[in-house]
């Protein structure tokens, strides 16, 4: 929830982006009611000790998915311009400076470490 909450903050707040490489990392988003849904049949099921990986069915990379965002907010396209040099940590720096989302949780979610 805080990776897209941090995507949300930077494609509205920034027209242009210096990203660090994690911008072509894939992934499959998932919605709230999808999450809840797969955890109530969870709850459900016999108790056994194992790992669930959920996602939704499309794979994009969050470069894709600010785009997506801003299109969906009725924004101008955004310039995602990545960066070899940029660390996670300076990322989760300059993150700080554009949205409200601590820093506690850009680790914690594994966004900026990734």
């Amino acid at each position: 929830m805080a990776s897209f909450e941090m995507l949300r903050y930077l494609t509205e707040r920034l027209p242009v982006m210096v990203t660090p490489s994690w911008v072509h990392t894939r992934m499959q988003p998932i919605g709230v009611r999808d999450v809840l849904r797969y955890l109530v049949g969870a709850a459900a099921m016999p108790d056994i000790n194992r790992a669930f990986d959920i996602g939704g069915p499309d794979v994009l990379t969050y470069r894709k998915m600010m785009r997506r965002c801003a299109v969906v907010a009725g924004l101008r396209p955004r310039i995602i311009v990545p960066v070899p040099f940029l660390t996670p940590r300076l990322s989760s720096h300059w993150v700080a400076l554009v949205t409200p989302v601590s820093s506690a949780l850009r680790f914690e979610d594994g966004w900026a470490a990734s």
